[in-house]
């Protein structure tokens, strides 16, 4: 059975920001996020799923998936997995970043 074919009442939910959560495999929770913040997997493999969303998400560990907009979204274990929702240090419509060396340090200094 897919996660979305569950009711919402019938789902745990992921810990808050930051507590990294054991799945066991088959298990389903919802996870709320907002932009900004993202999910990353330790160990294991995820299936994640988002109301309106055509695509699937399968996540492996070390991988990681970012909000794009707030709300829930529907994850199940695979496999046995480790889990965290973390914010983001920066935003995918931030400009980038530049580095710029120091005056005086760097080539032809």
């Amino acid at each position: 059975m897919r996660p979305a074919l569950l009711a919402a009442n019938d789902r745990e939910s992921v810990p808050s920001i930051g507590r990294l959560t054991h799945l066991p495999r088959g298990s389903v929770r919802s996870l709320h996020g907002t932009r900004g913040q993202a999910v990353a997997v330790f160990t294991g493999r995820v299936w994640l799923t988002r109301h309106g969303e055509r695509r699937d998400i399968v996540l492996a560990a070390g991988d990681t998936w970012a909000f794009d907009r707030d709300g829930e979204a529907v994850v199940e274990a695979l496999a046995d997995a480790y889990v965290v929702l973390f914010e983001l240090a920066w935003r995918a419509d931030d400009p980038p970043a530049v580095w710029q060396p120091e005056p005086g340090h760097g080539r032809g200094a």
